[in-house]
């Protein structure tokens, strides 16, 4: 199941067939991509029903059952991994992109609690990240402050931090590229800000803005 990167409710199914020919060699075939979207009626009862017949249906066109699939590789949502395992009474193992971002969220201490973190010092320094993000690009009184130091440092350059997603790992580099190639800016934009006197003694402004040691973190990650 695929999610569209413009518009977040609109779902893709893809189905992708993996076999061995008669040489013993692996072979896949995409079977379909269609968009997802059953009628309300359909949903009434759930989304289990639509999203089993959705299945099933690519694979009675091409000549396929159950009985000649043993297993399926997939994410870990609820409805997904059910209709794997119990739905259709398949073997269920982690799809490799989904298997290496929560392997690699876990090692980077990716979690909704700092508690649960096995990583503490990088979940402390990506809710920096996600703080400083956040107050740059929804501080309605700086209104374009941010984007005019950019434009003034480079012409033509970007003009905006990039927001990092949880569940989307592979998207933090380019979050931390970002993040470094706009460094001054950020340096400026909170020395205007402090010179507003909206942050009382500071402190709004130590625990948002990234400091020099953070700065010095991000460069030895980059380096690994």
């Amino acid at each position: 199941m695929l999610t569209s990167k413009t518009q977040k409710s609109t779902k893709y199914l893809g189905l992708r067939l993996y076999f061995t020919d008669c040489e013993w060699k692996l072979q896949s075939i995409l079977l379909g991509t269609r968009h997802y979207e059953p009628m309300y009626g359909e949903r009434s009862g759930g989304s289990r029903g639509p999203l089993k017949r959705w299945i099933l249906e690519p694979l009675k066109n091409f000549g396929v059952t159950l009985k000649d699939v043993y297993a399926s590789a997939t994410h870990a949502g609820p409805d997904i991994k059910w209709m794997m395992m119990t739905g259709l009474h398949l073997k269920w193992e982690w799809c490799m992109p989904h298997l290496t971002n929560a392997a690699t969220k876990m090692a980077f201490g990716i979690v909704p609690q700092r508690c649960n973190s096995k990583n503490p010092e990088v979940t402390d320094l990506l809710s920096r990240i996600t703080r400083t993000t956040y107050a740059i690009r929804s501080n309605a009184i700086t209104g374009s402050l941010f984007a005019d130091l950019c434009e003034m440092a480079n012409t033509g350059a970007s003009k905006q931090l990039l927001e990092h997603k949880d569940h989307r790992f592979m998207g933090l580099e380019k979050a931390i590229k970002r993040l470094l190639s706009k460094w001054d800016q950020l340096e400026d934009w909170f020395q205007e800000k402090l010179k507003t006197k909206q942050f009382v003694n500071g402190k709004l402004h130590q625990r948002a803005y990234l400091s020099q040691m953070t700065r010095k973190r991000f460069f030895n990650c980059m380096d690994c």
